[in-house]
C-alpha cells in the first residue's frame, strides 16, 4: 500500500506540476530563452518516465535535445503540438481517476495522548523500513506540523520521500528528546 500510496503522490503532482510544461516551452522560446525551455522539457521527460508515460517521455526528450541545440523554434513547435494533446489526455485521466483529496478529522490537532500515540506508531513503521509512514505522515500532516514544527516536518518527510527511513526515525528522536 506505501508504494501506492507513493505513486498516487508522484501522479498528483505530475498532474499539477506539468500542466503548463508546454505553454512554459512556448514562453521560453518566445524569448530565445532555450536553457530554460531545455529544463522544462528535461522536467517533463523525467516526470513522465516516472508515471510510465512513455509515450511523453520520447517526445519531451525530443523537445529536451532541440532545445540544446538550439533547433529553430519551427522545428521545436512540432514537437510541442505533437506532446500536447498526449499531456492534456493524461493529465485529465488522471485529475478523473485519482480519489478526491479529503479534510477529514485528522486534519485537525491532535491532543497529547493521540500524538504519542501517533509519534510511537510513525516510530515503529520507520524503524521497520515500512512505506506506510508516509501514509502516516500525510493523513496526520497538521498535527506533525503543529507538534514538530514546519522545518523539522519537512526535513522528515524529505527523508521518507527519499526512502531513507533511519534518517527520518533521527529527526523524530531528536524532537522527543
Amino acid at each position: 500500500l506505501g508504494k501506492a500510496s507513493l505513486y498516487l503522490k508522484m501522479l498528483k503532482t505530475f498532474s499539477t506540476d506539468q500542466i503548463n510544461a508546454v505553454k512554459d516551452i512556448k514562453s521560453a522560446l518566445v524569448l530565445k530563452d532555450y536553457l530554460t525551455a531545455q529544463r522544462v522539457a528535461h522536467t517533463l521527460k523525467g516526470t513522465s518516465g516516472s508515471i510510465g508515460a512513455t509515450e511523453i517521455q520520447k517526445i519531451a526528450a525530443e523537445l529536451e535535445n532541440q532545445c540544446k541545440d538550439k533547433v529553430e523554434a519551427d522545428e521545436i513547435k512540432k514537437n510541442l503540438e505533437l506532446i500536447q494533446p498526449k499531456l492534456t489526455s493524461i493529465i485529465d485521466s488522471i485529475k478523473k481517476t485519482l480519489p478526491e483529496e479529503k479534510k477529514s478529522s485528522s486534519e485537525t490537532a491532535a491532543d497529547d495522548s493521540q500524538m504519542k500515540s501517533l509519534i510511537s506508531k510513525l516510530s515503529e513503521l520507520l524503524k521497520t523500513d515500512d512505506t506506510e509512514a508516509n501514509d502516516l505522515l500525510e493523513k496526520f500532516q497538521k498535527a506533525f506540523t503543529q507538534y514538530f514544527g514546519e522545518e523539522s516536518f519537512s526535513k522528515i518527510s524529505e527523508a521518507l520521500q527519499n526512502f531513507d527511513f533511519e534518517s527520518a526515525l533521527s529527526l523524530v528522536h531528536k524532537k522527543l528528546n
